[in-house]
């Protein structure tokens, strides 16, 4: 048998949870108290109720913060085509709306998203230490079955090493968060980058993801 079915755990996927608070509460997670409290509310009866699924089917059932960020877009744009959600979705979508409504029905890729999982909106501004006072609180045992934590650095080279030492410790002394990320952000010139790949292989062509790749 290629699979045990009785073994698989079964995932429930979340995304968005900052934008149903704003819709409800009329702020954002990093906004109030009111709407960070609803989230935790929120979550925790998901959580109940999931572990009440799993009890009635026998199947084994995770809450997650999958890797959703596709998903996250495809949600924002479905809320807008579908009529009865267009209204409120507009008041909570982050990213370009202004961009995006005159190609809303003529293509799929556009400028703006829902909010991953449980985490405070990119675009907050709120330190470092706001998003992981907030954010903690939903790793296990709210979340379960996988979360992660980002620490985007931008394009600064932490000097020395051992502050991103101290940083790490201290999330995992004093933080319920158990997995996280450090990442740089890596920027570069695309005429020099095509430059230099033409002088090595003048008939070498590659796509935008793979540019990425070789750098």
């Amino acid at each position: 048998m290629a699979v045990d079915l009785e073994g698989l755990v079964y995932t429930i996927g979340i995304v968005g949870v900052n934008e149903m608070v704003q819709h409800h509460i009329g702020t954002q997670l990093h906004e109030s108290r009111e709407a960070f409290n609803f989230a935790i509310r929120a979550m925790t009866e998901l959580e109940l109720y999931s572990k009440e699924i799993s009890r009635r089917t026998g199947m084994t059932i995770a809450l997650a913060r999958t890797p959703a960020e596709t998903t996250g877009q495809r949600f924002a744009i479905a809320d807008l085509i579908d009529q009865r959600f267009r209204a409120p979705a507009e008041t909570v979508i982050k990213g370009d709306l202004e961009a995006a409504l005159p190609e809303l029905g003529q293509k799929f890729d556009l400028p703006i998203y829902y909010t991953n999982g449980t985490h405070v909106t990119p675009g907050a501004d709120v330190p470092l230490t706001k998003r992981m006072e907030i954010e903690h609180v939903f790793f296990p045992p709210i979340v379960d079955g996988g979360n992660i934590f980002h620490i985007w650095l931008g394009e600064a080279r932490p000097d020395p090493p051992r502050g991103l030492m101290d940083m790490a410790m201290n999330l995992c002394r004093n933080t319920q968060i158990g997995y996280f990320a450090f990442t740089r952000d890596l920027t570069v010139s695309l005429k020099q980058f095509k430059e230099y790949r033409s002088e090595k292989n003048p008939e070498s062509c590659l796509s935008v993801a793979d540019r990425r790749v070789e750098v």
